[in-house]
């Protein structure tokens, strides 16, 4: 019943992130409108090679309904701008980058985004953990992918916060800074 609850959720949740601005979704094989089996045994196999991920079901129906989705905008040049990869299978797979760390957490997303008033990026990354040892939830790390911070409870509670703000999963202190 979780996971139906899960899998609802998460359906109302990517209709409202696929209308966030310059966003879009892939069509997993589970997708409730146009599946695409084409995933089908790369996702069934998912659970063998990352078992952590089922400690998640929001975070696994992603993968088979979407199997991944991004917020692309097409000109850098206007800030601010946000830029964002939810990592899953095909052209949202990154085979440079492998999805566990040295530390055992499993990236699922990575963003930057470029202040109003910098002139650089702010490169940010979110996980699971995948050694059993830490909190269930989702972790943040902000500039390189070495300082993880526990960050909310699930990949749905995640996702809501990037719907609720249009991507834009930052926010700056007083002086301008990420916490």
């Amino acid at each position: 019943m979780i996971l139906a609850n899960a899998v609802m959720d998460l359906h109302t949740l990517m209709r409202r992130f696929e209308q966030l601005p310059y966003a879009q979704a892939a069509r997993g094989p589970k997708h409730p409108d146009e599946p695409d089996r084409s995933f089908a045994k790369e996702v069934s196999a998912l659970p063998r090679v990352y078992p952590h991920i089922r400690k998640d079901p929001g975070y696994f129906a992603f993968l088979e309904c979407y199997s991944g989705a991004g917020i692309y905008p097409p000109d850098f040049d206007h800030r601010p701008y946000n830029f964002m990869t939810i990592y899953g299978l095909g052209e949202y797979d990154d085979p440079d980058s492998p999805a566990l760390d040295s530390q055992g957490y499993h990236c699922f997303c990575t963003s930057f985004f470029n202040h109003p008033e910098r002139r650089e990026d702010i490169h940010y990354s979110f996980a699971l953990d995948a050694t059993g040892k830490r909190p269930n939830g989702v972790y943040r790390s902000i500039g390189t992918k070495t300082n993880w911070q526990w960050y909310c409870g699930s990949f749905l509670e995640w996702l809501a916060i990037v719907v609720e703000r249009k991507g834009r999963l930052l926010v700056f202190d007083s002086k301008g800074l990420p916490m």
